[in-house]
């Protein structure tokens, strides 16, 4: 786990949305920004909104939350321990 510093969990998010139709609505994967780096002792979690429309919307936070909730599930699944 020493080599691997950053996890992102939305892949291809800026490219797709920039391929993406304009009159598409964004889905809620396309619309944040989520990615975990990773120390020996500490996870630093960072998300963003990926637009203006999105950040509008308070809601964006929610689905951070949602995506940082996830992602730790997952690390403790795989043997990770919190103090």
């Amino acid at each position: 786990m020493d080599t691997l510093k950053r996890i992102p969990i939305v892949a291809l998010v800026v490219l797709l949305a920039a391929c993406s139709s304009t009159q598409k609505t964004a889905t809620p994967e396309e619309s944040i920004a989520f990615s975990a780096v990773i120390t020996n002792a500490s996870y630093e979690l960072i998300c963003k909104p990926l637009n203006r429309t999105v950040a509008q919307d308070a809601s964006w936070v929610q689905k951070c939350n949602s995506a940082a909730n996830d992602f730790l599930i997952s690390e403790t699944k795989n043997g990770v321990k919190y103090l």
